[in-house]
């Protein structure tokens, strides 16, 4: 007898119910055993399922690139002996809790849909157990329970049984079963190049390889349109409103950009699925353009589910959001005689994509001190995170959970370290993964070039296998400087508990907190013009500053009290100049910056970091310059 069919494929199957625990068909709770191999339901929709639960289940977006997470994993065993099954299991108002969260993975798909509605008089067990253990706590039991159903066969073995079978209790308390068999696809390339080679890129990736893995799975199965365009290069047509509000963007794999309206105020949301690109100054040109169309009265940062990628683009980003000077989490080596091996090799940079020398000083002198660690510098360039300067005014609010790894983490524990805004959270902390991450073949390469050295313990994995190590920890900045992000995670400022509204309706409660936590703090504006002439007048639109001062190619020339919502200073040496700058104060703290000129050019290289620019940018020279009108 055929499986259940699929909700992605087909969506009327949510809808194909039977008429009771005892209509035709349904398996009756405690009834009698199934012969081996025989369904354990019929190819309907068993249970009964709440009417107002069937239009999300329908909705890809519930479960595509903006699927709802929860505050906890919960487990339904399978139907065989060695797999079990995540559900989301969510507290609500109703007299059950409803979960539910996709089952597709990348590489190999399951059932569409897992539901578990758990009726209050049962609450009190939920939720079962993992064999004889307590379900564990997240994020570390995310993502064990997240590769059950979903198996990327880069990470783990072709699964032996041809379907899977979910048992769950229906909101009538009956129980019931639901069988799925398995999909399998080739999954989408990777965003980023080979990571075995000695490239900047290789050597700077955070990125949790499994969440990448169903990241791009779902991107396929969910966003087919954004399949499309990603793979025909097609840059997006930015005159053309986006679905559902939508700014177009040219990287819709990477963010997804709207206004929102909420009880609070209307604020800009973006979301951020992955860091995980080749190019992390177009990442930050994209991101720069899509804040600047959003309501500046506050910003939405929402990263839930982002697995991690390129670190640069994750730490160059903060600088758009803050007056501050970014200081990137430095990061250490362990001391082993073969991570100094690779250090001295690497220590002058003789590839000119790598230089390690930083920490090869104390890795060379852990051999008489017995140093655990090196000590710890940067991956990120602090010029170019600071090439930029500050794009955004208003306030920001950044939205995590359990399933922010890496390079993520990494973008979390910066923001909250820099004091950027309060960090939202639906679950306790982010995934604790955040560690600069290389490949065998990568550690191979690295005592290959420029030249091969003899007695390399590297060889080449057989069958083109290959693994990777979390070689070099991140540590906190700032107020809590030194506290390693790996296995600790970022502890949000405010926690969220997801709802059901939030999975049935766009995740309207948590963006109404976020509203709340936006239209508590004050808004900013500092907005420059100029007239060009011999005193050079810069005119100031500004709100929520008293006090704005004038830097002139990293000089300071003028201060002004802000006293209305505009003024406006005549700053001698800006025709001409290669940067102005002007900061903004309240009650004396540093609250908004803004780089300004009348053109501007920047280069795209990694290694020279970008001069700060304007939003009128065009793309050329290395330094951005003023000239006279």
């Amino acid at each position: 007898m055929p499986a259940t069919p699929s909700l992605a494929t087909n969506p009327s199957a949510a809808s194909r119910r039977w008429g009771g625990p005892a209509g035709a068909g349904a398996p009756a709770a405690g009834g009698p055993a199934r012969e081996p191999g025989t369904p354990a339901v019929q190819e309907h929709w068993p249970g009964q399922l709440p009417d107002e639960l069937l239009p999300a289940l329908r909705d890809p977006q519930t479960f595509g690139l903006d699927r709802a997470s929860s505050q906890r994993v919960d487990v339904v065993e399978l139907d065989h002996e060695d797999y079990k099954v995540p559900v989301i299991a969510l507290p609500g108002d109703s007299p059950c809790r409803a979960a539910s969260r996709p089952s597709r993975g990348a590489g190999a798909g399951v059932a569409s849909v897992i539901v578990a509605l758990v009726p209050a008089s049962r609450q009190s067990s939920w939720p079962p157990s993992i064999g004889s253990s307590p379900c564990l706590p997240l994020p570390r039991s995310l993502p064990g329970l997240l590769s059950l159903p979903g198996s990327p066969w880069l990470l783990f073995p072709p699964v032996t049984r041809r379907w899977v079978t979910v048992s769950y209790v229906g909101i009538d308390g009956a129980e019931h079963e639901l069988r799925e068999q398995w999909l399998v696809t080739e999954n989408l390339p990777s965003l980023v190049p080979d990571p075995d080679e000695a490239t900047i890129t290789a050597t700077s990736l955070g990125l949790d390889l499994g969440a990448d893995e169903v990241g791009r799975a779902r991107k396929l199965l969910f966003a087919p349109q954004v399949v499309a365009q990603e793979q025909a290069g097609q840059p997006a047509e930015l005159a053309t409103q986006g679905a559902a509000g939508e700014l177009p963007t040219s990287m819709p794999g990477v963010f997804r950009a709207r206004a929102v309206a909420t009880a609070s105020g209307t604020f800009g949301h973006i979301r951020i699925f992955t860091f995980s690109v080749d190019d992390p100054a177009a990442f930050v040109t994209e991101f720069v353009r899509l804040v600047g169309l959003l309501p500046q009265n506050g910003l939405i940062v929402d990263v839930r589910g982002n697995g991690g990628g390129h670190i640069y683009a994750s730490e160059f980003t903060l600088q758009a959001l803050t007056p501050h000077r970014i200081v990137p989490e430095p990061v250490q080596f362990i001391n082993t005689p073969l991570n100094l091996r690779i250090c001295r090799k690497h220590k002058d940079n003789p590839t000119g994509q790598i230089d390690l020398g930083p920490w090869y000083a104390s890795m060379d002198q852990a051999t008489e001190t017995g140093a655990t660690f090196s000590a710890a510098f940067p991956i990120t360039p602090e010029d170019g995170a600071n090439a930029l300067g500050q794009r955004y005014h208003g306030p920001v609010v950044l939205v995590t959970d359990a399933r922010c790894y890496s390079a993520t983490d990494i973008f979390a524990a910066g923001f909250q370290d820099h004091g950027i805004g309060p960090v939202l959270g639906v679950d306790d902390n982010t995934g604790a993964g955040g560690a600069n991450v290389w490949t065998q073949g990568l550690l191979k390469t690295l005592l290959e070039v420029p030249t091969a050295e003899s007695g390399s313990p590297y060889k080449a994995l057989p069958k083109a296998a290959n693994m990777r190590v979390a070689i070099r920890r991140t540590l906190r900045v700032g107020a809590v400087a030194g506290t390693p992000v790996e296995d600790l995670g970022v502890v949000p400022d405010q926690r969220h508990r997801m709802t059901r509204n939030d999975v049935l309706n766009g995740n309207v409660d948590l963006l109404e907190q976020a509203g709340e936590l936006l239209a508590a703090l004050p808004p900013r504006t500092l907005q420059v013009t100029a007239t060009l002439g011999a005193g050079g007048e810069l005119v100031l639109a500004v709100a929520g500053l008293d006090r704005a001062d004038v830097y002139v190619d990293d000089r300071p020339r003028a201060s002004v009290d802000v006293t209305g919502g505009s003024a406006s200073v005549t700053v001698p040496g800006v025709p001409g100049a290669e940067l102005v700058r002007v900061e903004g104060f309240s009650e004396g703290q540093l609250v908004a910056a803004a780089p300004w000129s009348s053109e501007c050019r920047r280069t795209v290289e990694l290694w020279v970091p970008p001069a700060p620019w304007s939003s009128e940018c065009r793309e050329s020279s290395p330094r951005a310059f003023l000239t006279s009108s």
